[in-house]
């Protein structure tokens, strides 16, 4: 157990990595990611679980720090959270 004060593993930022078959498009430490999906757009913050997924066109948006970065996904690409 933490001591009082103390924070135990929490989580404010994951590894965002976007890769098609071309190239790694971005791997960078993110607090926030708004993505196209197959199914639907959808939103990932600090304690999800791992996530590796495909993502549809349209733009994904992530965020770091307050920073707030766009993507244009204009064909399939695979998504990794970690």
């Amino acid at each position: 157990m933490p001591e009082a004060g103390q924070n135990s593993a929490i989580t404010t930022d994951f590894l965002l990595e976007v890769v098609t078959p071309e190239r790694q498009v971005v791997t960078e430490r993110v607090d926030a990611v708004r993505a196209p999906g197959s199914v639907g757009e959808f939103g990932v913050l600090p304690s999800h679980e791992r996530l590796i997924t495909s993502l549809d066109t349209g733009m994904l948006r992530y965020r770091t720090i307050g920073t707030l970065s766009l993507i244009h996904i204009s064909e399939p690409t695979r998504l990794g959270m970690i």
